[in-house]
This record gives C-alpha cells, sequence and structure tokens, in this order.
C-alpha cells in the first residue's frame, strides 16, 4: 500500500523559519523531510529568514537607543562600518 502524501502549509513553514528554525527542524515538526521543505519552499524560506534578521535587528536597535549598554556595545560597530578587517598600509 503506498505512503500517503503529507501536506505541508505554507503558512506553516513560514511561521516557524521567520523565529529561525532550520529546515531539518521544521521539517521534523511538520512531518515531512528536510529535503522536502528546502524543495518547495525555498524562496519563502529565504524570504522569512531576511525578515527574522531585520526584525532581530531592529529589535537590537531599540534596545540600543533604550539604552541598553551591552547592545550598543554590540550595534555600534555594525553601524558605523566598521567590519574588523585590518588595514594595511
Amino acid at each position: 500500500m503506498p505512503t500517503r502524501k503529507k501536506r505541508v502549509s505554507k503558512d506553516a513553514v513560514g511561521a516557524l523559519a521567520i523565529i529561525g528554525l532550520s529546515n531539518v527542524e521544521i521539517g521534523h515538526l511538520l512531518g515531512v523531510h528536510e529535503k522536502t521543505i528546502r524543495r518547495k519552499f525555498s524562496k519563502l524560506l529565504v524570504q522569512k529568514r531576511a525578515e527574522m534578521r531585520k526584525n532581530l535587528r531592529a529589535a537590537q536597535i531599540q534596545n540600543a537607543l533604550e539604552g541598553n549598554v551591552a547592545m550598543q556595545t554590540h550595534v555600534k560597530p555594525s553601524l558605523s562600518g566598521f567590519n574588523g578587517a585590518a588595514v594595511c598600509i
């Protein structure tokens, strides 16, 4: 008897990707193989993970502006363009 294909919701995949879960974790939670997630939802995964990074960066900047010293130290190099590379003259 052939196995029945499991339907995976685009909304469910997007909701899990935007909170930072890996393809393996998403597949495990939704009961499908990681390759299925990667193959069928690659564009959505890229979009939602970019949105997650944008939201994370916005929260970090907000915390820094509210006086969180650790966040100020973390965010300042990225805002000033410093990349940590040595400059050779």
